[in-house]
């Protein structure tokens, strides 16, 4: 069904969105950067790691919570 469709990608796309900006408030602190460096941070650690971003925000934020 599309209606159950587009609602699984609305989710998912809200939660990579909270996750980005977990991982955002992370490199942030540790960097001591506005958002925008941060999202560039992530952006290039993205593409150099060939990525998708919501993969490398998740990993940044695994690695504080260890």
């Amino acid at each position: 069904d599309r209606t159950a469709s587009l609602a699984e990608q609305l989710r998912t796309a809200m939660a990579s969105r909270a996750l980005i900006e977990q991982a955002k408030g992370v490199l942030m602190a540790q960097h001591r950067v506005d958002a925008d460096a941060a999202f560039a941070l992530l952006r290039d650690r993205s593409q150099h790691a060939n990525r998708k971003l919501r993969d490398v925000a998740q990993q940044v934020v695994d690695d504080v919570m260890i």
